[in-house]
């Protein structure tokens, strides 16, 4: 999580804040996952949940391109946007997969995840060091998750029917 060490390295917040900020995070985002996770399993499209969550990760983004008053108001949409949306993927997945390729469809969604965690902080480090401008990297932040949410969008009009 970038928020802690953008928010000190800044010195937008104190030690303690940021590792308040960090806390923050993971707090609504183990808050938000178990209650996002259990309301999308009881709904027949979870992937109608998939654009909302990247809208608000956008907004939570740009918030924190702004400036110190709003790191606090972009730390809880995050997580509950960010955190949250791999379970509303997962479940996206197992909604549509016939039963046979569930395995391999969340595998494959799994491996993807990994891959951004593994890619995305590197991504941010360099966007940080060629510009020495954190609001760079959270531009880029919000630019995938405007992405994220033309692909939910599409993914979400081309659901199967209900009706066969």
């Amino acid at each position: 999580m970038y928020l802690p060490r953008y928010a000190f390295g800044s010195g937008l917040v104190s030690p303690t804040g940021a590792g308040t900020a960090l806390g923050v995070v993971g707090t609504v985002g183990m808050v938000g996952r178990i209650g996002v996770g259990r309301f999308a399993a009881r709904i027949t499209a979870p992937s109608l949940w998939l654009a909302p969550l990247a809208i608000i990760a956008f907004a939570a983004m740009t918030a924190l391109t702004v400036g110190v008053g709003l790191v606090w108001l972009g730390a809880t949409p995050f997580s509950v946007s960010a955190l949250t949306g791999n379970v509303v993927i997962i479940l996206t997945v197992l909604a549509r997969t016939p039963g046979s390729d569930t395995g391999h469809a969340s595998g494959l969604v799994s491996a993807a995840m990994f891959v951004g965690f593994a890619v995305a902080p590197l991504a941010f480090g360099l966007v940080v060091d060629a510009t020495d401008h954190y609001p760079n990297a959270w531009a880029m932040v919000a630019a995938i998750a405007v992405v994220a949410a033309l692909c939910a969008a599409r993914i979400y009009r081309h659901r199967p029917s209900a009706h066969g």
